[in-house]
C-alpha cells in the first residue's frame, strides 16, 4: 500500500447558500459523520467547525462557526475539506490506499500501479499507469500490500455463469478468450467492440 497522507480530502465547499454564511458542501466520503455538529475540518489550512449540517439534494447545507456572512461564504467557496483517516477496515478499500498500489495477477506478474480510481455504478475502476482499467471488484489485497486481480479468464468464467444476452470482450487479443465463452448470446470482440455498434 502507498504511504498514507496525514489528512484526507473528504469534501469541498461548492458555493454560498443564502445570506447568513451557509454553504453547500459536496462530500467525497460515505462517512456522513464528517459533518456532525462540532466536527472540525481542515479548510485549506484553516479549521472549520461544523455548527449545523443537513442534506440538501445531492449535497449538504452546512454552517461553520468561522463562516458568518455571505462574504465569508464566498471566500471559502472552492475550499477543499480534509480530515484524519478513519480506522482501517481490511475488508474495505480506501482510495488513498489504492493510489500507488502495485497490481499483480494471480501468478505474481506485475501489471502496473494504480494512478486513479474512477467511480462506476457497477464497480469502481482502477486506472493503471500502463493503461489498463481493472474493475475493483476483481481485486484483493495480498500479504505484501499488493492488489491481486483476477485475469480476463476469470471474468469470462463469471460471464459463463451469468449467460448474458450481449457479451463484450474488449481486449487487444479476443481470440485468446473466445474459446472459453460457453454461455452468451451475441459476443462482441476486439479492442473497440461495444455492443452499441453491433
Amino acid at each position: 500500500m502507498s504511504e498514507r497522507p496525514t489528512l484526507l480530502e473528504v469534501g469541498r465547499v461548492d458555493r454560498p447558500h443564502g445570506l447568513h454564511g451557509d454553504v453547500l458542501v459536496r462530500l467525497l466520503t460515505n462517512h456522513d459523520e464528517r459533518l456532525a455538529v462540532g466536527s472540525v475540518l481542515d479548510g485549506d489550512g484553516a479549521p472549520l467547525t461544523v455548527r449545523t449540517a443537513q442534506r440538501h439534494k445531492d449535497r449538504w447545507l452546512v454552517r461553520f462557526d468561522e463562516v458568518r456572512t455571505r462574504d465569508d461564504a464566498e471566500a471559502v467557496s472552492g475550499t477543499v475539506l480534509r480530515a484524519e483517516a478513519v480506522v482501517d477496515d481490511r475488508a474495505s478499500y480506501w482510495v488513498h490506499d489504492l493510489i500507488g498500489a502495485e497490481v499483480v495477477d494471480a501468478d505474481g506478474v506485475a501489471h502496473g500501479r494504480v494512478t486513479e480510481v474512477l467511480e462506476n455504478p457497477a464497480s469502481d475502476v482502477l486506472v493503471l499507469d500502463r493503461g489498463p482499467l481493472v474493475p475493483l471488484r476483481f481485486a484483493t489485497w495480498d500479504d505484501d500490500g499488493r492488489l491481486v486481480v483476477d485475469g480476463p479468464e476469470a471474468a469470462v468464467d463469471v460471464a459463463n455463469v451469468i449467460a448474458p444476452e450481449h457479451l463484450e470482450i474488449q481486449t487487444a487479443d479476443p481470440d485468446a478468450l473466445l474459446d472459453r465463452v460457453k454461455h452468451a448470446g451475441a459476443v462482441f470482440c476486439g479492442p473497440w467492440a461495444p455492443a452499441s455498434v453491433g
